[in-house]
């Protein structure tokens, strides 16, 4: 049973006031009575002791003369007390010789206390006892009644009582009037405000204030919180409002749900969507008043195949891939209040609150059937457009301006046609590639090396077209990044080196000392004209060199000023030919076309790059005594000096090493002298192996001895060696060779690439090794590299073959066993792709769309994707957005795969979150170096 307690704090401070009061009477009333208690026996004395003392002079004469008459009469005198009970005078020998007693008949005589004299209360506190001691020994005896003591007592008790009484509850109500104005008051205040703000929700309601108390300062705090919350409930209703036009705006249908399915919001495109009202549905339904069952119960079975457990096909539905952070979207059939149907995208996601916990759903419905209206209509405007752009096309193919329409359309169509002549592009040459490395009869080589040259020089054919093109259409723009000079010139000697071999040509490299490696500028439109003027130079040459010069003109804090050349010994031009030389589809004349092949795109393509970057292309030649094209450009430097990579920073140990250079090419040999010399080496230089010997016993002699030793491979046959009975790599090899106790000088040997995997078997053959390999033409990045490598210097980043000699370190070997998804729509690229990938000991996917990528991807792990950007179903662009986002949040590299030459694939690809951008038709070493710069070296399986 529920104890009653008082209404109200005034009701409770009453009530503790009279409890304080009650207890205060009671404690005083109490120390009242025990006061008299304890006095009583003084009071008693202080009544009893006068008659006793009247008695006894009274009856000092009677006791010493035995007079029991006269003892008689002084006893008798005191009935005139009532109070006196008895009196009694006792001789000496214990003879009574008097007595009074108030009692009719007299009880019998009270025997005398044994206790000496003096006064006795009785136990119950009615008499009081007195017995004084008389002449000769004899002893007066007095009883006495207290009851009319004990009445004065009582009623002088109560009346201190009733006046405390009446105090304390003069002292309670006062004080319970003072706390009713000073506390109770303002609270009770306080407590009909806040039931006003509740039942009103008038936050703009305050309190009055007085004083400075507790309760003064609380009321203050009521006002401010008031004011507080009003501002907050403004706020909150201004943006509810907002939300509600939102929602009541918004063209999709907006429905939020509780965690259990009830609907909380139903905003007008869903009331137009589904023909309820918000107040029928709200609070009321469950969105499976507008499914079908059967449709709920066929994504049921879907979603529980795919999960993995059990969806029961009601609510359930919507919400399972949401609880778990997955995408819920799908087309439904929603059926309207009036029984028909619309067909809808739905979109469902969770809405999550503190720590993550699930508050409810919201679902986005937009319908379809005023989208494929839309798209009707956008349809039947694009058709009369399209049909307005004939007319007009028509009208204007009669105009004089014909040939200039028709050209920008050759334009716009070449454009978008690179994904459609690229892709066929990609499988021939990947096909071929893949038939020459395979076993093939000489004539079946021959045809499909054939076919294979044949497609890489039409794809050097559309590449151009279809830059001119772009440059026509004014599409073509350059970038502004930082980037490794060194880096563009390595990739120029690779590409440009296998050419000038391949046609028997010396390609040389000739740097500017402490040339600025670490610059900001368009790298790949620099390293296409770098690579159109060798390419050209190399085709117009028939014997000789190309060199390619980089100077630096003028350095300040910010920017540098580089000079370029490309040099050719070839046919040369007439002032005729140089006139026209950089119009498009141009060449020196008819026959030049036929003898050497070409569009005569490539020169001015080049023009108006280096125009782009700020620059002018120019020529200087003459009939019989070569070309040399040349363009200054002025590009940014990066913060900082050069990196730790760089040429000169890895150089820092070779400074002041003597070097001998041993090589034939007096063009070469020059331009190797100048690059030790750059590099801080004292370099020699000679022109045979004879004058090597004796130039090193010379040295040897001058005490002076060389540290290092740089051999041409490919020394003229027949030159003497001095060094009888063996061949010309043997006495390469030899040359650095020296009698115990001294030690061996490091040889580098030279070689151009065609040759050098016939010398890595021929010193394999003869058991023989050398310090390191140096691949012809040479930069500045691999001559570091040899040279550290052969004095064992650690070098940054070198790479190193199995001879222990640097070289371009072939990617495929850190790729074995690397996991690479594939994701191409094209059968034919999917075949050459795993064929490809699959022979450098890749483990290989492959998913036809991206959605089939993002299935695979929540499934497996890769080390990266290799994407295809236009795909049915879902393309690359979206994928990568997906993959990138939850539920997924990879981070593994995805490199972009596009046949699409446009500007800016490059960029859409890094926007949507891919990492690198590789062009088709592949170029299978470009691939594997891609690849290999965002995968890490894949450890053995089970290491």
């Amino acid at each position: 049973m529920t104890p009653w307690r008082p209404a109200g704090i005034r009701g409770r401070l009453a009530l503790a006031l009279f409890v304080a009061a009650g207890l205060a009477f009671v404690a005083i009333s109490g120390g009242f009575i025990v006061f008299g208690r304890l006095t009583l026996e003084g009071r008693a004395r202080s009544v009893v002791e006068p008659y006793a003392q009247l008695v006894s002079v009274g009856a000092e004469a009677a006791v010493a003369f035995g007079d029991a008459a006269r003892a008689q009469e002084i006893l008798d005198t005191l009935r005139a007390n009532t109070q006196i009970l008895e009196a009694q005078i006792v001789l000496a020998d214990g003879r009574l010789l008097a007595r009074y007693s108030a009692h009719h008949p007299p009880a019998p005589p009270s025997a005398l206390p044994q206790r000496p004299d003096g006064v006795l209360i009785s136990p119950d506190r009615h008499t009081v006892t007195l017995v004084q001691g008389l002449h000769d020994g004899a002893r007066l005896l007095l009883v006495m009644s207290l009851r009319e003591l004990e009445r004065q007592t009582r009623d002088a008790l109560l009346m201190i009582t009733a006046g405390t009484l009446v105090l304390l509850a003069t002292l309670a109500l006062g004080l319970l009037a003072a706390l009713q104005r000073s506390v109770v008051a303002p609270i009770a205040a306080l407590a009909r405000a806040a039931d006003q703000v509740r039942a009103r929700a008038d936050y703009g309601h305050r309190v009055p204030i007085a004083g400075a108390d507790e309760v003064a300062r609380l009321g203050q705090g009521f006002n401010e919180m008031m004011k507080t919350i009003e501002e907050h409930d403004a706020e909150l209703r201004r943006l509810a409002l907002f939300h509600r036009a939102v929602l009541d705006n918004v063209g999709s249908g907006v429905i939020s749900v509780t965690p259990e399915g009830v609907v909380t919001t139903f905003n007008r495109a869903a009331e137009r969507l589904l023909g309820y009202r918000a107040d029928e549905v709200v609070g009321q339904l469950t969105p499976q008043a507008w499914h079908d069952p059967e449709e709920l119960a066929t994504h049921a079975r879907r979603l529980s195949a795919q999960l993995g457990e059990t969806i029961e096909p009601g609510m359930e539905v919507f919400f399972a891939r949401p609880r778990r952070e997955m995408h819920e979207e799908g087309e439904w059939s929603f059926i309207r209040k009036d029984g028909t149907r619309a067909p809808v995208q739905l979109t469902v996601t969770a809405q999550r609150g503190e720590a993550g916990r699930i508050v409810g759903f919201v679902g986005l419905a937009y319908d379809l059937a005023e989208r494929k209206q839309a798209e009707a209509a956008q349809r039947r405007h694009q058709d009369e457009l399209e049909r307005t752009v004939q007319q007009r096309t028509a009208e204007l193919r009669l105009a004089r301006d014909a040939a200039e329409a028709a050209n920008s359309a050759k334009s716009a169509f070449l454009a978008n046609m690179s994904h459609e002549i690229r892709t066929p592009m990609n499988a021939i040459l990947g096909m071929s590639a893949l038939a020459l490395q395979g076993e093939l009869a000489p004539a079946q080589r021959n045809y499909i090396h054939k076919a294979h040259a044949a497609a890489e020089s039409l794809l050097g054919i559309i590449n151009d077209i279809l830059d001119f093109s772009k440059i026509e259409a004014g599409k073509l723009e350059v970038e502004s990044i930082p980037f490794s000079l060194d880096k563009v010139l390595n990739n120029l000697v690779d590409v440009l080196g296998m050419r000038a071999e391949q046609a028997g040509l010396e390609l040389l490299l000739d740097l500017s000392p402490r040339l600025p490696e670490a610059l900001v500028g368009d790298p790949s439109r620099l390293g296409q004209v770098l690579r159109n003027l060798g390419n050209n130079a190399v085709k117009f040459t028939e014997r000789g060199e190309v060199t390619v010069v980089v100077k630096a003109q003028s350095v300040d804090a910010a920017t540098v000023q580089l000079r370029f050349e490309v040099r050719d010994t070839g046919v040369g031009m007439s002032p005729e030919v140089q006139r026209r030389l950089f119009q498009p589809f141009s060449q020196a004349d008819a026959s030049t076309s036929r003898r050497y092949g070409g569009t005569g795109l490539g020169l001015a393509i080049s023009r108006h790059l280096v125009a782009l970057m700020g620059g002018e292309l120019q020529a200087d030649s003459a009939p019989g005594r070569g070309s040399c094209f040349s363009f200054t450009l002025r590009f940014g430097l990066q913060a900082g000096a050069a990196g730790p990579t760089s040429p000169e920073c890895r150089a820092q140990g070779l400074r002041g090493t003597r070097a001998l250079v041993v090589e034939s090419g007096a063009g070469v040999r020059q331009l190797l002298e100048k690059s030790l010399a750059a590099l801080g080496l004292r370099a020699d230089a000679v022109a045979n192996l004879e004058q090597a010997a004796r130039r090193i016993a010379q040295a040897e002699a001058e005490k002076l001895p060389y540290q290092l030793l740089l051999v041409d491979s490919s020394l003229p046959a027949g030159v003497p060696t001095g060094v009888p009975g063996t061949d010309d790599l043997a006495a390469a090899v030899a040359l650095g060779r020296r009698e115990p106790p001294r030690a061996p000088i490091p040889v580098v040997l030279m070689t151009k690439s065609l040759a050098r995997d016939a010398l890595l078997q021929g010193l394999a053959a003869q058991q023989a090794s050398v310090g390191a390999l140096l691949v012809k033409p040479v930069t500045p990045s691999h001559l570091v590299d040899a040279c550290n490598a052969a004095l064992g210097i650690a070098s940054g980043d070198a790479a190193h073959d199995a001879q222990g000699a640097p070289a371009a370190a072939d990617p495929r070997a850190g790729l074995r066993g690397a996991r690479i998804l594939l994701v191409e729509d094209n059968e034919v690229n999917q075949e050459v792709a795993l064929a490809v990938l699959g022979g450098a000991g890749i483990e290989v996917s492959v998913a036809g769309n991206g959605r089939e990528a993002l299935e695979l991807l929540g499934r497996q792990d890769f080390d990266a994707v290799l994407m295809d950007c236009q795909m049915p179903v879902m393309d690359g662009y979206a994928a990568t957005r997906a993959l990138r986002q939850p539920p997924l949040r990879k981070t593994l590299p995805v490199i972009a795969m596009t046949a699409n030459a446009m500007v800016g694939d490059r960029d859409a690809a890094l926007a949507a979150g891919m990492n690198d951008h590789i062009a088709k038709p592949i170029n299978i070493d470009e691939m594997f170096a891609t690849i290999a710069r965002w995968v890490p070296p894949v450890a053995p399986r089970g290491s």
